[in-house]
């Protein structure tokens, strides 16, 4: 089976989690975040000038950067709403018992140590493994005020280290740290590719943690997905979740 895309990858986890037993609806505003993300197709970005309406090359210059510029902003955008859910589901499940990761500040910090905690109730799938490989690769080919991590600690472990990691590209993109990024930056299909391959990373995370998190539930309704399972209604927790990024034939 080969994986799908990762803004329907997106889209599954919510039509996922509204078919778990009772529904859970206390994750709906954080699937809603995620369907924004899904449903993105384009950005509209101008930067015509008066100049390029008497100049056919300012206008033929203009017209690749409309181009280069709105596949740029799509992507960022796509990858700011889902970490948006990302930390919507964060303020949702983890910060209602405060006691299970009082050492840690921050909600990365905590989700990472929860997902540690996890380890015996998620399956970490292989595609997830090969885009933390990606992962690591990409964020050295950034400029050089990203600081890549060299290292993980204690609290981090497999399922956890790709959001680790893809949390330094959020705290550049959100501290202003990549202002000014311009097609002409020879880096600039990195750039394009980091926030790709960083939303697919946030799609695992959010996938892994709610394998584990609903792990008591009794069953997923296939209703969305009928070729999930054929001949029954229901399916368990974990098998839903482990193939929730995949085509299913």
């Amino acid at each position: 089976m080969n994986i799908i895309s990762t803004q329907t990858h997106l889209k599954r986890l919510g039509e996922a989690v509204f078919s778990i037993e009772d529904h859970c609806v206390e994750l709906f505003e954080a699937m809603k975040l995620l369907e924004y993300a899904a449903n993105l197709t384009r950005i509209e970005y101008s930067p015509f000038s008066e100049a390029g309406m008497y100049c056919k090359g300012i206008f033929e210059d203009e017209l690749i950067e409309q181009q280069t510029m709105e596949a740029y902003l799509l992507h960022l955008s796509i990858f700011s709403m889902s970490w948006m859910g990302l930390e919507s589901i964060i303020n949702e499940v983890l910060h209602q018992d405060k006691e299970k990761s009082p050492q840690h500040k921050g909600k990365i910090h905590a989700l990472c140590s929860q997902l540690k905690s996890y380890s015996s109730k998620i399956t970490v799938p292989r595609e997830y493994k090969k885009c933390l490989s990606d992962w690591k690769k990409i964020e050295k080919e950034l400029n050089d005020k990203y600081k890549y991590k060299n290292s993980t600690p204690p609290s981090v472990d497999l399922a956890g280290e790709g959001i680790y990691r893809v949390y330094t590209l959020r705290n550049h993109l959100f501290h202003g740290d990549f202002t000014c990024i311009l097609p002409s930056d020879p880096l600039w299909n990195n750039y394009i590719q980091s926030l790709k391959l960083g939303t697919r990373i946030i799609a695992f995370t959010i996938q892994m943690f709610l394998m584990a998190h609903f792990s008591d539930k009794k069953y997923i309704a296939t209703w969305w997905h009928g070729s999930l399972q054929e001949y029954t209604d229901q399916i368990c927790i974990e098998r839903a979740f482990k193939l929730l990024h995949l085509e299913w034939v």
